[in-house]
């Protein structure tokens, strides 16, 4: 069988390469070459080529760090990053292809490969010995340009979907030498990267890494000898390139202000009480389309996590969340067809933030959690709309826990919320 689709494969081959004879009137490209140049990838912009620092940039993030494995718990990391695009020029032969079809050269430029260089450091909790892990690390990744591959190579795309691999060096050090060891890793990952304002992106990354063995994380009872951890990216590359990403992307700014309640589960083994409390938030946002923006929030809430019944009465005691959000919001009616009076926006989002348990005696960290919702808008005015937003977030985070073989636990509260606001245009286009 295997055989039988080889031989296909390269009949294939040499039918979707044969040319027509010079003499044809019609194009004198493959079918295949015609479809994936001609028709469906767009012109690409000009890329600058100038110097060693054209089409460069420096990346800053905070990370999310968590290993998967119950004896180790989450960390915030911060890393310091240099990245490259790089363009392939096209041979004689594809450059005559070009020609005859009718488009330019530039049109065959590969502009979607790059390097990316960075340098990090931060910490996470070992929760058999109930440590803190301190952290640094080297990566070294390629980049491939999805969008730009796909849909050609374009400055003032306002997303663009860039794929991540490479290797790296991690090196760990506590107080016990068994979490106090170098060791390689490789990842794989995806990026998005935002056109926020002129030289500046905005980017979002999930990586999943494998540690081999040696490393702080890997334990002698560890039968597969490697682990494998998540690492999620919130960060700003700024364009060192003056030309590249020099165009402002955005159609407005917009602001927000809302109110509602919030209803806390968890699996922390506290009784838990499904009475909601209030939470307030505020944002502001850019939107690059009429059915796409970003929105920087931040906000409190403060959900009752349990009632205590004693001799002094009852006791209410409520969970405190403090926290920044940062959601992508894409309104689904655009699929269907252009509304100018309602929207209904998916939203998601990563969040980082404070978070305190009265009266449970153990939870009290920083935590990063990730939410999604759906925001129904109505646009009442011009510049002014009412929505409904119901959300739920999941918050991760470590406490001392109830198990005598280990100090530390790793747990989940789950929020959901329903809350009312008005978002105003401040400044369109």
């Amino acid at each position: 069988m295997k055989y039988t689709l080889a031989i296909l494969f390269l009949l294939l081959s040499l039918v979707c390469n044969a040319q027509a004879p010079e003499s044809d009137t019609t194009r004198q490209e493959s079918v295949l070459h015609y479809k994936m140049i001609s028709r469906y990838r767009p012109e690409n912009d000009e890329f600058s080529k100038g110097s060693i620092l054209s089409n460069t940039w420096i990346s800053l993030m905070g990370i999310y760090y968590r290993p998967y494995a119950d004896n180790y718990g989450m960390g915030p990391l911060a890393s310091v990053g240099f990245g490259k695009w790089f363009t392939k020029t096209p041979s004689e032969a594809e450059i005559m292809k070009a020609k005859r079809i009718g488009r330019a050269p530039s049109t065959l430029m590969a502009h979607y490969h790059g390097v990316f260089l960075a340098a990090g450091a931060g910490y996470f909790r070992d929760n058999y010995y109930g440590e803190r892990v301190k952290t640094l690390y080297f990566r070294l990744s390629y980049l491939f340009d999805i969008s730009s591959y796909v849909a050609g190579y374009s400055l003032s795309r306002p997303v663009s979907v860039v794929a991540v691999a490479g290797l790296g060096l991690n090196y760990g050090k506590a107080s016990s030498d068994v979490n106090s060891h170098p060791a390689f890793t490789g990842h794989i990952g995806v990026q998005f990267v935002s056109h926020l304002a002129p030289h500046t992106d905005f980017v979002i990354e999930p990586l999943f890494e494998l540690h081999q063995e040696g490393r702080n994380l890997v334990r002698q009872d560890n039968w597969r000898k490697y682990i494998p951890v998540f690492k999620g990216s919130v960060g700003i590359n700024y364009n060192i390139d003056r030309n590249y990403h020099s165009a402002d992307p955005g159609l407005d700014w917009r602001v927000s202000i809302s109110g509602g309640g919030v209803m806390l589960s968890s699996l922390s083994g506290l009784s838990m009480s499904k009475k909601a409390g209030p939470e307030y938030l505020f944002g502001i946002g850019r939107a690059y389309s009429d059915y796409f923006q970003w929105r920087l929030s931040v906000g409190y809430a403060a959900p009752i996590w349990g009632t205590i019944y004693s001799e002094a009465g009852i006791l209410t005691h409520r969970g405190k969340y403090m926290f920044a959000r940062m959601d992508a919001l894409y309104d689904i009616l655009h699929l269907i067809g252009d509304s100018r009076r309602f929207e209904i926006a998916a939203v998601i989002g990563p969040e980082a933030g404070y978070m305190e348990k009265s009266g449970s005696g153990m939870d009290k960290d920083y935590y990063i959690g990730l939410g999604g919702g759906i925001r129904f808008l109505w646009k009442a005015f011009p510049r002014l709309g009412i929505y409904i937003e119901p959300r739920y977030t999941i918050v991760p985070y470590q406490t001392w826990s109830n198990k005598h073989e280990v100090k530390y636990s790793n747990y989940v509260d789950k929020l959901l919320s329903m809350s009312i606001g008005l978002e105003y245009v401040l400044f369109k286009k």
